[in-house]
């Protein structure tokens, strides 16, 4: 054994195992010196629901809150599709293009002065 009780040269935790809601993960690290690993036990990850019917893609749990990721910020879930647009009458999702392009300009001002306040239609969407 190169190394003494605490002069190892461990190197960066890397992901041995991701931690899913049914089973812990670990990461590992090693010694450079002396090839000892190190193990750091992560906690349980949420439950998954990629096709927002709620119930976790995993287990099989039945989810109290259903989300719809929206990264875009489009009003259309990333996983499942749904449009939250579609029956919200709020004048940001008009179709017309006048209303459009008033709304852009308000979100463009909202983030010149940075104005913090963000509005939440109908919809559910956070407008910044």
């Amino acid at each position: 054994n190169i190394c003494s009780n605490d002069e190892h040269s461990f190197g960066d935790w890397s992901v041995a195992q991701t931690a899913t809601c049914v089973q812990h993960g670990y990461s590992t690290r090693t010694c450079s010196l002396c090839g000892k690993v190190e193990y750091l036990e992560t906690d349980f990850s949420d439950c998954i629901d990629f096709n927002c019917d709620g119930i976790c893609d995993v287990c099989g749990s039945k989810l109290e809150n259903i989300t719809h990721p929206d990264s875009n910020h489009d009003g259309i879930c990333d996983n499942c599709g749904e449009d939250f647009t579609k029956d919200c009458d709020c004048f940001c999702h008009s179709e017309s293009k006048f209303m459009q392009f008033i709304f852009k300009i308000v979100r463009f001002l909202w983030k010149l002065f940075g104005i913090e306040d963000r509005h939440f239609c109908a919809c559910g969407k956070a407008h910044w």
